[in-house]
């Protein structure tokens, strides 16, 4: 799966935020709000399904930005997954 990297190191999570600061934008770091829903692969959805919330505070945005933040941002998950449940093929050469 081309969207999905597996056994990522720290150095390229931290290389691809530099990238995003690079580009004059600032970084935060947001809590994950409880699964909105996690489902597990069936018939006709073969992929599992974890949907996330996150909220940003109003108070952190200048009010000219309120409305606007929802439609002007970038943003990546990093999720924790133990080893033993990945297939060896995709944890090797990474």
């Amino acid at each position: 799966m081309k969207t999905c990297y597996v056994n990522v190191k720290a150095d390229t999570v931290r290389n691809l935020a530099l990238r995003i600061e690079e580009d004059e934008n600032d970084l935060i770091v947001l809590p994950v709000v409880a699964p909105k829903s996690v489902s597990a692969p069936t018939k006709k959805k073969p992929n599992h399904m974890f949907e996330f919330v996150a909220m940003v505070p109003p108070d952190i945005l200048k009010d000219e930005y309120q409305n606007r933040a929802i439609t002007d941002y970038g943003a990546f998950i990093v999720m924790r997954l133990p080893k033993h449940m990945i297939k060896p093929e995709y944890l090797q050469g990474q």
